[in-house]
């Protein structure tokens, strides 16, 4: 009787391994593929280098009082480290806020899967005066006491 028992208990074991190697499996693969998609992605951390440095220009250019950028939409390539560049458009806008500011918005998209795409949007509260401009005193103030 004891040696039907064993073969038996031995039985089991086997199945419940494989069961556990299935599941293991499943596993594995659905973390593989998890890695993948949320993993590191060449090409967006090329769009997003490239958005935050022409972000930088239009800030840059748009930051001065009288400033006008309009929307633009052009067609470039990016340096892909170790291989051939990326096709992608590259688009700027900017939207006048009530306060007298500016929002401005740059975004990237990969031409060939347009589900690979960066953007960074920023604001500009107040425009300052252009550069060697003249900028005069409010009327009205009074002036600092102690003063001749």
């Amino acid at each position: 009787m004891k040696s039907s028992q064993a073969g038996e208990s031995l039985l089991e074991v086997i199945v419940a391994v494989g069961i556990l190697s299935v599941t293991l499996g499943a596993v594995f693969a659905a973390m593989l593929t998890a890695s993948h998609r949320f993993g590191a992605n060449p090409a967006r951390d090329a769009l997003t280098h490239l958005v935050a440095d022409e972000l930088r220009i239009a800030v840059d250019l748009a930051k001065y009082q009288g400033a006008s950028l309009g929307p633009q939409t052009i067609a470039t390539t990016v340096p892909m480290p170790g291989g051939s560049p990326l096709p992608a458009h590259l688009s700027l806008n900017i939207q006048s806020l009530a306060s007298g500011g500016m929002q401005v918005e740059i975004a990237a998209s990969d031409d060939a899967d347009a589900s690979v795409n960066a953007s960074i949007v920023t604001t500009i509260a107040n425009p300052a005066p252009l550069p060697q401009s003249t900028i005069s005193a409010p009327i009205g103030i009074d002036a600092p006491l102690g003063a001749p």
